[in-house]
């Protein structure tokens, strides 16, 4: 998340574009709610094997987000390599 706002903060300063930015943890409806308002949603999330056997599942959450905003997103396991 941390490299996407700077992203963010580079084109602002070069550009008339300018962000709203709101930070929010996600849970219960809280993002659902927030998002109503929003043009665009950056989600940063972080897990692992160990919550794989949660009911609901963290991808169920997901799931919903993508339905409300009208929306897809692919997520998929990253890994990063020093070079």
């Amino acid at each position: 998340m941390h490299e996407a706002l700077k992203v963010l903060a580079v084109l602002q300063a070069h550009t008339t574009t300018k962000f709203g930015l709101d930070h929010a943890l996600c849970g219960g409806r809280s993002l659902l709610e927030k998002s109503k308002h929003c043009d665009a949603v950056i989600f940063n999330a972080v897990g692992g094997p160990e919550w794989g056997h949660m009911q609901p599942n963290p991808e169920a959450g997901l799931s919903r987000l993508w339905a409300h905003l009208e929306a897809f997103a692919d997520a998929a396991d990253a890994v990063v390599e020093r070079c």
